[in-house]
């Protein structure tokens, strides 16, 4: 943390983001410890003499950060979650270079069907689909040959 607060420095004007910031803060191992400290007195040092460098974090989960992580930012901006529409061009924006043959109803109904869910939580949604071809493969116990490979 030490060092990309310097190259912060170094560089300035800079920006630090600190993307899902909540995961760099909630794995509860002695490592993190000393992160979460280093994030803290970086962040109050910054505070008070920001210096050109400027501090952005994002998470899914404000309500679970620390309260004396929360202290160190001067302002919160809370975007909710994406509406129905937004949730569509995700899925659409998401699956764009696969070989997909959904219609624009097949996107509204994914959209219906995962009020409540963030970007994140859609790109997982799709990754784990994604997977399930694979996985039924691995739980097969009898393989058929569908095609030869003369015919490549």
């Amino acid at each position: 943390m030490d060092r990309i607060v310097a190259t912060g420095k170094e560089n300035r004007p800079a920006i630090i983001l600190f993307d899902r910031v909540d995961e760099l803060l909630f794995d509860y191992d002695s490592v993190t410890e000393e992160i979460k400290k280093g994030v803290l007195k970086n962040m109050l040092r910054l505070r008070s003499d920001n210096g050109g460098v400027f501090v952005f974090a994002s998470t899914d989960r404000p309500w679970a950060l620390p309260p004396d992580i929360l202290k160190a930012f001067q302002r919160r901006i809370y975007l909710g979650l994406p509406d129905l529409p937004t949730r569509v061009k995700i899925f659409r924006m998401e699956l764009e270079n696969t070989n997909c043959t959904m219609t624009p109803e097949d996107f509204k109904k994914l959209g219906l069907l995962s009020d409540g869910y963030c970007g994140i939580d859609i790109e997982n949604l799709i990754q784990a689909a994604h997977w399930q071809p694979l996985k039924k493969i691995q739980a097969a116990e009898y393989f058929k040959k569908v095609m030869s490979l003369k015919s490549f």
